[in-house]
C-alpha cells in the first residue's frame, strides 16, 4: 500500500525522519534521514564549482558502489572549506549511523547545507543519530523536507505516479534552495526516491537529463554554491519491469 503524507504519495520501502540536533540556534529541525528498507540503485548530480564541500566529495566516493541505502542531511552548516577535518567529521557521522542502521557506511550518502567555513558539529549530530533512526517512518517525508530548509519559506515536497508493466510506480522528491540560484543548480539539495526498478545506467542518464532541463536552467542571483547535490534512489519495490538503457532509449525487461 502506498503511503501518503499531506496528500503526497510516497514510494514503497522508503522511511523518513527528522530531529533537531542543535546545529541551528533556532531549535528548528536540522537533521534529516531518508532510508530504503532494501538496497537501492543510486545516481547523483553535483555542483560544478571547483570548491566542493566534504559531503560532495564523500558522496562521489560512495557512489562507486552499485547501490545505496540512506541519505543523511543537515542544515545550518555546509561543512565546506573545512579541509581534511570536515571529511573526517562527515565520515564519523556516517560510520555511527551505519552501526545503528546495521548497514555499511559506504551505503550512506551525506549532504549538508548552511554556513560555509565552520567545522561540522559532528558530536552534536552523532548524539542525535539514535533518536533520528528511532523516528524513521514511512509517513515522515514532510518533517525531513523541513529539516533541510535554510532560507526557504516553505518545505518543498512533490510526487507523481506512473504505470510500468501493469504496476503503479511512484516517484517523490524533496528539495531546498532559495538563494544562490544560478545556472548549474544552486545552494540546493534535492533527494528523489522511487519504487520503480531502474538500472543504474539508465538512472544516471535520466537524472542528468532531468537536471539539465530543470535545475541547470534556473537563475535567481547568478551565484553557484559548493554543496549542490541531487541524489536519486530507486529500490524496485513496486515490482515493475526493469527499465534498462538501450543506446539512446530504454526498454522494459
Amino acid at each position: 500500500m502506498k503511503k501518503k503524507t499531506d496528500a503526497v504519495s510516497l514510494p514503497l520501502g522508503f522511511k523518513f525522519s527528522a530531529v533537531n540536533a542543535g546545529i541551528k540556534n533556532s531549535k528548528k529541525l536540522d537533521l534529516a534521514l531518508v532510508y530504503s528498507i532494501v538496497a537501492a540503485n543510486a545516481a547523483a548530480v553535483f555542483t560544478k564549482n571547483k570548491v566542493q564541500a566534504a559531503p560532495v566529495i564523500i558522496c562521489k566516493k560512495n557512489l562507486k558502489k552499485s547501490f545505496a541505502r540512506a541519505i543523511i542531511a543537515n542544515s545550518g552548516n555546509a561543512n565546506c572549506c573545512t579541509g581534511t577535518a570536515g571529511i573526517k567529521d562527515a565520515e564519523k557521522v556516517s560510520e555511527k549511523l551505519a552501526t545503528i542502521l546495521k548497514i555499511e557506511s559506504a551505503e550512506i550518502l551525506p549532504a549538508s547545507t548552511g554556513v560555509i567555513g565552520k567545522p561540522l558539529p559532528a558530536e552534536k549530530i552523532s548524539q542525535a543519530l539514535e533518536g533520528l533512526a528511532g523516528k524513521l517512518d514511512f509517513c515522515n517525508a514532510l518533517p525531513a523536507a523541513q529539516a533541510i530548509m535554510t532560507t526557504d519559506t516553505f518545505a518543498k515536497l512533490a510526487s507523481a505516479e506512473a504505470r510500468i508493466g501493469g504496476k503503479t510506480v511512484t516517484i517523490s522528491g524533496m528539495a531546498k534552495g532559495a538563494g544562490m540560484i544560478a545556472p548549474d543548480m544552486a545552494t540546493m539539495l534535492c533527494f528523489i526516491t522511487t519504487d520503480a526498478y531502474i538500472s543504474k545506467s539508465l538512472l544516471k542518464k535520466a537524472l542528468k537529463s532531468a537536471v539539465e532541463d530543470s535545475f541547470n536552467i534556473i537563475s535567481v542571483d547568478s551565484e553557484m554554491s559548493t554543496n549542490d547535490s541531487v541524489l536519486l534512489l530507486a529500490n524496485g519495490l513496486a515490482g515493475s519491469r526493469v527499465l534498462v538503457l538501450v543506446q539512446r532509449s530504454y526498454r522494459e525487461e
